[in-house]
């Protein structure tokens, strides 16, 4: 009876840490740039390469919990701005070197293929930190 409760105990504690280090969680720095392109037109807008510090990833797959929130912020803009038929994505890379080969890369294909880039200053437009809601 013992070994079958320390099973049961040992296979429940096993569940239990399996669930939370799925979601977890740590704080890091990071390097962000967004992009807001139109199919119906040959504008492409770039903003600068930011750095934000203390923002929230998955600690595994080091995927940025907020990144929708950060897409949303540059889409904001965007519609303030002018064009609010954009969509908007966002980049980001916790080293600071890969997130600038992605920029680059990604300008120079935008480039390539004809489109006019627009670059957005880090004066014009800043990404701000996402805080977490107190539930999560």
């Amino acid at each position: 009876i013992m070994n079958k409760k320390l099973t049961i105990l040992a296979l429940f504690l096993s569940i239990v840490c399996g669930a939370f280090a799925e979601k977890a969680k740590i704080k890091t720095d990071i390097s962000i740039f967004g992009v807001a392109i139109s199919i119906s037109d040959s504008v492409v807008y770039m903003t600068d390469m930011q750095e934000i510090g203390k923002v929230t990833v998955e600690k595994k797959t080091k995927f940025l919990v907020d990144r929708r929130e950060y897409s949303n912020q540059l889409s904001e803009y965007i519609s303030r701005t002018g064009d609010g038929r954009m969509t908007t994505l966002v980049s980001y890379n916790l080293k600071k070197k890969k997130a600038e080969k992605r920029y680059l890369k990604i300008k120079e294909r935008f480039i390539k293929d004809g489109y006019v880039v627009k670059y957005i200053t880090k004066e014009e437009f800043a990404f701000t930190p996402v805080r977490e809601s107190e539930e999560e």
